[in-house]
């Protein structure tokens, strides 16, 4: 994964909206992206970035460590309120890129 500022795509809404600052989240997954696991597999890729197939995995950040949390909160200013908020149910930020486009986006 190779993430640049200035292919920031969106922050794709999940259904729950963007709790976040998108330039805070943007600073911290192109200044963490090494820590980004290659976890789920995408079964289309269909990139709705560039209408072309590119898109193959989600890179994930999982907030299952304090340290992870503590990392995150060095970016993003309303980290702790919007982790200790039920109703986000917020676990992980996750980065699509498309191999095609260089395109990407954040979820949680």
């Amino acid at each position: 994964m190779k993430l640049k500022k200035g292919d920031f795509y969106t922050y794709y809404d999940s259904g729950l909206g963007n709790p976040f600052d998108t330039q805070e989240v943007i600073s911290f997954c192109v200044e963490n992206q090494e820590l980004f696991v290659d976890e789920i597999l995408l079964a289309d890729g269909y990139c709705w970035m560039c209408d072309k197939e590119g898109l193959d995995r989600y890179y994930i950040f999982r907030f299952d460590t304090d340290s992870h949390v503590e990392m995150l909160k060095k970016y993003v200013s309303k980290a702790d309120e919007v982790l200790k908020n039920s109703e986000n149910d917020i676990q992980d930020i996750s980065v699509v890129i498309c191999k095609n486009c260089g395109k990407w986006a954040v979820t949680h």
